[in-house]
């Protein structure tokens, strides 16, 4: 049977920085936020380029994101709403919003892929849905958060589950690419055939 922990236990939960109103973008602001919208679960932050900037002056917390963090948003729309990814890159400059829990582990024994597996899998996806309020738009309050209780393999378990992950997902996007090249070579065919 598989030893579960609260989160607290293994991490400091963070809430994303608060913005007074609408954040402004600008091409010459020299911080970048990160929004639930930028969150794709099959997908690490790498670049920071397509984040939205900012030409705010954000203090130093610790809402600004460090390599690895784990991050969930905290609001969702339905079942399965909630996704989770990982921060992996070394730019110091990009704050999450408020929209985001940044989940920093303090455990070593524990992956901070592993985490984001799991609280994009369906078991985490239900502990999630457990400690959610609200109708329409669904919330994770951090204080509950905190208590949710999360499965934990052991530290080998862990690396062959989130290599069988990586694995898959590479394979998931030479799929799409194959799919794609297929489609332009079907479009130059008709084309050709258009034209001549």
């Amino acid at each position: 049977m598989l030893k579960k922990r609260a989160i607290k236990e293994i991490a400091n939960i963070i809430a994303g920085y608060t913005f007074r109103g609408a954040i402004t973008p600008s091409v010459d602001g020299n911080i970048f936020v990160l929004q639930a919208k930028d969150i794709n679960k099959n997908e690490y932050i790498e670049k920071i380029e397509d984040l939205t900037r900012t030409p705010l002056e954000i203090p130093r917390s610790n809402s600004y994101l460090k390599y690895d963090d784990v991050l969930l948003t905290s609001r969702g729309a339905g079942n399965r709403s909630f996704k989770s990814t990982l921060y992996k890159s070394k730019a110091d400059n990009v704050v999450a919003s408020s929209s985001v829990y940044i989940i920093r582990i303090i455990e070593e024994k524990i992956l901070p892929e592993y985490l984001s597996l799991y609280l994009n899998s369906i078991e985490g996806q239900k502990a999630l849905y457990k400690i959610v309020t609200g109708a329409q738009i669904r919330t994770i309050n951090r204080k509950d958060l905190d208590e949710m209780k999360v499965s934990l393999p052991t530290l080998e378990k862990q690396k062959i589950l989130v290599a069988f992950y990586e694995n898959i997902n590479r394979q998931e996007k030479i799929t799409v690419r194959i799919k794609e090249i297929k489609q332009n070579i079907m479009n130059a065919i008709t084309r050709d055939v258009a034209t001549n």
